[in-house]
């Protein structure tokens, strides 16, 4: 995992309304584009179609159905763990960083796939923390 500095990691909103201008960017967004909650078992708030296709999924219910719509559900089962663990690591100490990893999934015709993500922190009076 490589590390980022940025300054203003959690200066950002994350409420309904902007919530739903993410949606309208993110479904013209080149790659995929996903927010998940920090805490509990970090279900996913957002996923744009660009991540469905990567995970081999028609819509949306499929995805849920793939990944149980939480983010260590798309991992890779043999590296869940210790990519879970790593996130908690790298950002337990800083916040306000950018991560970069590379991981294996499993799409859902059983093909693994390696994915290139950038994550980062922020907290909202709506959601909490979010990656």
């Amino acid at each position: 995992m490589n590390i980022i500095d940025s300054q203003n990691a959690q200066h950002f909103s994350l409420n309904e309304q902007s919530l739903q201008a993410i949606r309208q960017f993110g479904e013209h967004f080149p790659g995929g584009f996903f927010i998940y909650r920090e805490e509990g078992n970090k279900e996913l708030l957002y996923v744009n179609s660009a991540l469905l296709k990567i995970f081999g999924c028609r819509d949306l219910d499929e995805f849920k159905q793939h990944t149980g719509c939480v983010y260590t559900g798309m991992l890779h089962p043999d590296v869940r763990e210790k990519i879970n663990s790593a996130i908690k690591t790298k950002y337990s100490s800083n916040k306000s960083i950018i991560g970069h990893i590379i991981y294996r999934i499993l799409r859902r015709d059983g093909a693994t796939r390696w994915i290139d993500t950038y994550g980062h922190y922020a907290v909202s009076e709506e959601y909490g923390g979010v990656y």
